[in-house]
């Protein structure tokens, strides 16, 4: 693919090869020598064209905070030709068609991006900006879990470099009810700050989808269960566990909060370690102490309410 920046006029050709992390610009199509990677975080926005100084129309552009990609070139650009041009190999590097095919391919893959023509997002304050592919990068083949209306996704956030989960919920799929859930705990979860409840970055809306943006944790206490020798956990272990639960519990009954839902699969660990801090997770059942409904309903997993609803029966 030819192409050129604006620090450097120069137009180069160089064998462009995707993955869900990066572009990698190959100096030929089987070394494994390359001339400059550009990792899908760092990219702010892909743009159609623009006139520059120059014979050469190039097709498309890469924005990076430091450097922009001029992508392509168009030989048929400003020609009439009645009879009709064969369009150049593919192998040549140039072309419009190509180049459409490598813009469209950036753009799924930044899942997605948009223009973002007034200038660096950094200008802006991140409170203010609305459009979650700005400030997150979205990793397609990094699935951390998915459930029946969405999928969580490991992501980065593109000015530090931060790991972040994001849950990706599909709204034409996904019920009033669940979605109250959904607001319920991002409300909670926006106002609690303790290293024992998960951490909720941002919510992101669009007509179409709801992302929510979380720290990015390592596995939750089931697997850690399932995977121990036994299948149980040692005495030692527990006890550090349970410690760590029931000091987050305390913090949310002191704000009012009942969790209703605990569960392993709701309790996450933030590393491999044998004695990890343990994170609170998934609020959309949680209640506040005093409300009407506080007392009346009754929520939570099936699985873990067999002794609650006997008892009531």
């Amino acid at each position: 693919m030819v192409h050129f920046t604006n620090k450097d006029r120069m137009r180069k050709r160089h064998y462009w090869r995707l993955d869900t992390k990066s572009v990698t610009l190959f100096q030929s199509d089987t070394g494994s020598k390359y001339y400059k990677e550009i990792p899908l975080a760092e990219i702010l926005s892909v743009d159609t064209a623009r006139s520059l100084q120059g014979d050469v129309m190039h097709c498309f552009e890469l924005r990076t905070t430091n450097v922009d990609y001029y992508v392509g070139e168009d030989p048929l650009y400003g020609q009439k030709d009645a009879t009709g041009v064969t369009l150049p190999p593919a192998d040549s590097g140039v072309g419009a068609h190509l180049a459409k095919s490598w813009e469209t391919s950036i753009r799924q893959a930044l899942m997605p991006v948009t223009s973002h023509p007034k200038g660096d997002i950094s200008d802006e304050p991140e409170e203010r900006i609305t459009d979650m592919s700005q400030l997150y990068q979205i990793f397609a083949d990094e699935v951390l879990g998915s459930g029946q209306f969405g999928i969580v996704y490991g992501g980065v956030h593109r000015k530090s470099g931060r790991a972040v989960a994001i849950k990706v919920i599909d709204k034409l799929r996904f019920p009033t009810k669940q979605e109250a859930q959904l607001k319920n705990e991002v409300s909670i979860l926006q106002n609690l700050s303790h290293c024992g409840v998960v951490n909720l970055e941002r919510m992101f809306e669009t007509s179409e989808r709801i992302y929510v943006v979380m720290e990015k944790l390592k596995g939750d206490m089931l697997e850690m269960i399932l995977s121990s020798q036994n299948g149980k956990l040692s005495e030692r272990i527990t006890k550090f566990l349970i410690t760590q639960i029931l000091v987050a519990l305390k913090h949310l009954h002191s704000e009012n909060i009942v969790h209703c839902d605990l569960k392993p699969e709701n309790v996450l660990l933030s590393s491999d370690s044998d004695f990890p801090q343990v994170k609170l997770c998934d609020f959309g059942f949680a209640r506040i102490i005093g409300e009407k409904s506080f007392r009346r309903s009754v929520v939570g997993t099936p699985a873990y309410l067999g002794e609650l609803l006997r008892d009531r029966a």
